[in-house]
């Protein structure tokens, strides 16, 4: 009955050709016991088939516990990079024992499942309470063969009190660590939920599991349930609990969510008939109670094929839905000046799916990336109340409530340019901060600067010597408080800039502060020195805003006052007539015996020219020749030659003199029957030649002495 019978004993492989049912090949095998020829390699047969008769020869599910750090800091032997285990007679030896001694392996081989189907692809967690979580595939709802369905299961253990952690060989005893027990968390469909067309659709395998922070669990696996879609990647979270027992009265009531919705190939080749080869799903955890998932799929992580290669796709699995959003009409971009605020108006949904009541959620809202000046508030759009950080929003499941966000950018003395603040509003779940949302606004502040120069008049008589003076109006044309700068005009590029002609010079402030559109009037004052030609000269006034470093006519930042200087010859003190006495007494001939020339006076002039080089002109105005026989004569000193013009005499200043001087004479003579008393006035007058008004004059006065 081993294989078939063939009348004859023995051991050798028979002839079964199948044509009836006693020719059929049962499957067997025959062995000899006790052990004749084939000695010790019989018996060792005979143990593996016994063995396979009652376990199947099917994987268990096993674990140990390694504790590295009591390796590491107890066993003065050891050294970074040596091996764990130690090879001999062709076999490894665990370093087994306790931590405390230095020892590795301080939980020996435990078994975890008990049961004759093969259990493959175990996942592992250890929550925040030390509690341990495995979630494998399993076989034993359908059969105890290698090539059947599988689905998952899952189990909580808690190894600490179980037993001692000595690396004891037995390990610790599968029903003292158990807390829930094996439970399946896939559907299990069984044979008889099968369609025929689809026999493998029960399959569910290659699960990875997590433990998150909250100590709940969370398992992802590849299913075949879905028969459309071939194969599906699923999830599902258990909530914590501290029950124990059966896992479908331990456990809450959980969800199981398709991550996925298209007909692929998924987690890489993986074959029915070797269920030990295969690829979990990269599982993480999020910062929350959700998780990330990354698989690999021969579509393009969506509808779309990908000529039968394989990519990797990725997931954010979330327990819950928030969302943050603009309002109806609302933009995300605004544009305010300095000390200005605008209003964002916003929303909050809670857009988790399912039953409003199990969906709803506390949140809290809070505000980041605010630049520094900056404020940003958040209200309630209803009551216009303050939302704090910690003010906390509670919303049923579809429910949403209305908020704005206030911005106001820096005042005027804060602001000095164009600033663009990317302020974010986040809502975040109160018991998942994985449940998030959030929305980032743009707010550019735009900041303006500008100068006007304007002048009460834009041209300027002067004489040489004198000093020029400009009102001048300066406005802050911009949005901001400003610095306005100006060429200093003791420097080679201030006077440059100012077109200032040599020995000029210019007294005006530097620097001038104004707020927005304030204006202030300053005086200009340009100094000329006696020495400057007579003529028009341009002086120009460039100022311009220190918090624009781009100097620009066309934007308003500089600006350009052009204004005039018309120099005039000096009038006052140019030609100084200096003479001790402008008066005299003169006697007629007749009754002067023995005096020289008896009836004429000589008058000594010394004649100045200040400031620069000329050429003078000197009449008697009012005088005619020989009037009552009165004679008028001026003298002037030897050397000084009569100019070419016949009407002038050059007054040529020395280097370094501030004057010329010469003496000039007027000789002014009575006629001999001049009658006594009140003679003669004579006004002699010296003006620059082609300057009427700078002139010089004296009146000299001459009268006839009373003789008796």
């Amino acid at each position: 009955m081993a294989q078939c019978p063939n009348g004859v004993q023995s051991t050798a492989t028979r002839n079964c050709p199948g044509n009836t049912i006693r020719s059929t090949d049962a499957g067997g095998q025959v062995y000899e016991f006790p052990s004749g020829s084939g000695g010790a390699s019989q018996m060792a047969l005979l143990v593996e088939a016994m063995v396979y008769i009652s376990t199947n020869n099917s994987r268990e599910i096993y674990m140990s516990v390694l504790d590295p750090y009591g390796k590491m800091n107890n066993d003065p032997s050891w050294i970074p990079g040596v091996s764990g285990t130690v090879a001999q007679n062709g076999a490894y030896i665990e370093d087994t024992g306790k931590g405390s001694d230095g020892h590795l392996v301080v939980v020996n081989d435990t078994r975890v499942t008990i049961d004759d189907a093969y259990s493959f692809h175990p996942s592992i967690g250890v929550d925040m309470e030390g509690n341990t979580h495995i979630a494998w595939m399993d076989g034993r709802d359908y059969g105890f063969e290698k090539d059947v369905n599988y689905e998952v299961y899952y189990t909580k253990l808690r190894l600490q009190g179980a037993g001692e952690f000595d690396g004891r060989d037995d390990g610790l005893s599968t029903y003292a660590i158990k807390k829930i027990d094996d439970t399946p968390i896939s559907n299990v469909e069984t044979n008889a939920g099968l369609p025929q067309n689809a026999p493998w659709s029960g399959n569910s395998v290659f699960p990875s599991l997590l433990t998150d922070d909250q100590n709940q669990v969370h398992i992802a696996w590849v299913d075949s349930g879905n028969i459309s879609a071939g194969e599906e990647l699923l999830y599902v979270r258990l909530n914590h609990t501290s029950l124990e027992g059966d896992g479908f009265t331990a456990l809450d009531p959980w969800e199981t969510v398709a991550i996925t919705s298209w007909s692929s190939n998924k987690l890489g080749p993986n074959s029915g008939y070797k269920p030990s080869i295969g690829m979990p799903p990269a599982f993480s955890n999020d910062l929350g109670s959700g998780a990330h998932v990354a698989w690999s799929d021969t579509n393009k992580c969506n509808d779309e094929t990908n000529n039968n290669r394989f990519t990797i796709c990725y997931s954010h699995v979330l327990t819950g839905q928030v969302d943050v959003d603009f309002d109806a009409g609302e933009t995300f971009y605004h544009v305010i000046e300095p000390g200005e605020q605008t209003i964002y108006n916003l929303t909050m949904n809670n857009s988790t799916p399912g039953p409003k009541d199990l969906v709803a959620d506390s949140y809290g809202l809070n505000i980041t990336g605010v630049p520094s000046n900056w404020t940003a508030t958040l209200f309630f759009a209803d009551n216009h109340t303050a939302i704090f950080p910690d003010t906390e929003i509670f919303l049923e499941g579809g429910e949403s409530i209305r908020f704005y966000l206030r911005v106001r950018a820096p005042s005027i003395y804060q602001a000095n340019a164009d600033e663009l603040a990317e302020i974010r509003v986040e809502a975040k779940s109160y018991k998942d901060p994985a449940i998030r949302s959030e929305i980032t606004t743009l707010t550019l502040m735009d900041v303006v600067h500008g100068i006007a120069l304007d002048a009460s008049h834009s041209v300027a008589d002067v004489e040489q010597g004198q000093t020029a003076i400009f009102s001048i109006t300066i406005t802050n044309t911009g949005n901001v408080a400003d610095t306005f700068l100006f060429w200093d005009p003791q420097t080679l590029e201030g006077r440059q800039e100012w077109l200032l002609p040599f020995a000029w010079d210019v007294n005006f402030p530097l620097s001038v502060q104004l707020d927005p559109k304030q204006s202030v009037t300053k005086n200009l004052e340009i100094n000329v020195p006696t020495s400057e030609d007579p003529g028009a000269f341009v002086i120009l006034l460039k100022g311009w805003s220190a918090g624009e470093p781009v100097k620009s006519v066309e934007k308003g930042t500089y600006d350009i006052l052009e204004l005039g200087v018309f120099v005039s010859i000096r009038s006052s003190n140019n030609i100084v007539f200096n003479i001790t006495d402008q008066m005299a007494i003169v006697t007629p001939a007749p009754y002067a015996p023995n005096a020289l020339d008896p009836n004429c006076h000589v008058f000594e002039i010394e004649v100045e020219k200040y400031f620069d080089t000329g050429d003078l002109v000197f009449t008697t105005p009012g005088t005619t020749e020989n009037e009552d026989n009165w004679t008028t004569e001026v003298i002037f000193p030897n050397g000084l030659n009569l100019n070419p013009d016949g009407v002038s005499y050059p007054w040529v200043l020395m280097s370094g003199d501030d004057y010329r001087m010469h003496v000039v004479k007027v000789k002014i003579c009575a006629p001999d029957d001049a009658p006594a008393g009140l003679g003669k006035a004579v006004t002699i007058k010296a003006n620059l030649k082609g300057y009427p008004k700078i002139s010089a004059a004296k009146i000299l006065q001459v009268d006839v002495d009373h003789v008796y």
